[in-house]
């Protein structure tokens, strides 16, 4: 399954939101455009030059024109993502971008894409100062060099993204005979977010799978691990600045 919708688009500006099903994959190609994609939810592995980065959670790549790239996405959940594609010369000195560069990195950027979808509906003839602005407050950290995972670490993150699994994240430590602080420091030392972040925003993904599949919103809510429909509403609008009708419409449209 693949659903793109165009939002705005000028000379050499275009800006999109996308949904790639689950297990879909892109062999490798590059764009014309350099491209700077906002994960909303869902996840992908995005490979280059011998090399692949994954997100599991909400993050935002860089990619200039020209570079070759494949990608994958998540097997359960798929990716939702807004891209900003611009043509050359229109926004290097606004992301940073230098030939070869390519970034992805967390980033939590509900609040600003909300303030773009508003201005987007209500203003379009601001929608290419909004986009600008929204680059602008771009501050993608170049990955960082790690120390080996601990034996555990991938254990605990796969309870996190399990919807089934209610233990606390407290519990989950203690099971892991560590303290609450040091699995958080920890986690979000080699994934970027913090466990209870990694957790919302993981049920934010099975949920878009979910409704990409025609499920009810009340059913989706308590397959994705929501304690109700209300909390996947206000969860989805805060990490994708869409509400579950909006995001739905826009999954399931023919």
């Amino acid at each position: 399954m693949f659903r793109s919708r165009r939002i705005f688009q000028t000379d050499g500006l275009n800006v999109k939101l996308s949904y790639y099903g689950p297990t879909l994959a892109m062999p490798p190609h590059d764009h014309d455009f350099h491209q700077v994609s906002f994960l909303l939810g869902g996840g992908l592995c995005e490979g280059h030059g011998g090399q692949a980065r994954e997100m599991l959670h909400q993050g935002v790549g860089i990619k200039p024109a020209g570079l070759e790239h494949d990608n994958r996405y998540h097997p359960r959940d798929g990716a939702l993502i807004l891209s900003v594609n611009f043509r050359p010369g229109a926004g290097e000195a606004i992301t940073g971008l230098v030939p070869g560069d390519w970034r992805w990195s967390p980033e939590a950027p509900s609040t600003r894409l909300s303030e773009l979808y508003a201005l987007l509906a209500a203003a379009p003839d601001e929608a290419g100062d909004a986009v600008i602005d929204l680059l602008a407050r771009l501050d993608p950290a170049e990955p960082r060099d790690r120390a080996v995972a601990p034996f555990w670490l991938d254990r605990v993150r796969d309870r996190l993204d399990d919807p089934a699994d209610e233990a606390s994240i407290a519990a989950i430590a203690a099971e892991e005979g560590l303290h609450r602080v040091y699995l958080a420091r920890v986690f979000a030392a080699h994934f970027g977010v913090s466990p209870s972040v990694y957790r919302m925003q993981r049920r934010v993904g099975r949920s878009l799978g979910l409704l990409a599949g025609g499920t009810r919103l009340s059913d989706a809510a308590a397959a994705a691990g929501f304690a109700d429909q209300a909390h996947m509403t206000r969860s989805l609008k805060h990490q994708t600045g869409l509400t579950p009708d909006t995001l739905r419409r826009f999954l399931l449209a023919a």
